[in-house]
């Protein structure tokens, strides 16, 4: 019994962790994309920011997660395709978590309800799109010499 529930508490605490490292990656890509668009004025915000953001996204947490893989820590890597789905969860609730204090810490006020709805409406295809693709690459290769994180540590 006790393995199960040390089992149930590392899924937890791998999931809360990629998940948090996916809202980090969402916010700070956000921000460097903030800044492309700072420099490319007077062009539209939205189609500077958002693209170049949710590249950003893709190319931080694919980082992440080959680091995961290759650490000494098998307890990183992701071993189930439930877990993706738990991870992209996980990283809508870390937003608040994370940009309320990052917001008041930047601007010096507590930031709207709406921001954080922003930011989700930002998050919710984005991170879907990240992560199908990071478990494409991860769990089933396009070609022999394809992306692979770690394919001795997936269960399918």
């Amino acid at each position: 019994m006790q393995t199960k529930f040390f089992s149930l508490t590392t899924t937890g605490l791998r999931l809360a962790l990629h998940g948090g490292m996916l809202t980090a990656c969402n916010l700070a890509s956000i921000i460097a994309a903030f800044g492309v668009y700072y420099f490319l004025r007077p062009v539209n915000q939205i189609l500077v920011q958002a693209p170049l953001a949710a590249l950003f996204s893709l190319l931080a947490f694919m980082v992440w997660m080959w680091l995961a893989a290759r650490l000494p820590l098998a307890f990183l890597r992701v071993r189930a395709r439930g877990e993706w789905i738990g991870i992209y969860f996980a990283a809508l609730l870390w937003t608040p978590l994370l940009f309320v204090p990052l917001h008041w810490v930047t601007q010096g006020y507590v930031t709207s309800f709406g921001n954080i709805l922003a930011t989700w409406a930002f998050q919710a295809p984005v991170n879907l799109l990240v992560l199908l693709y990071c478990w494409r690459k991860m769990v089933r290769p396009c070609s022999p010499h394809g992306w692979v994180l770690a394919p001795s540590a997936v269960r399918v």
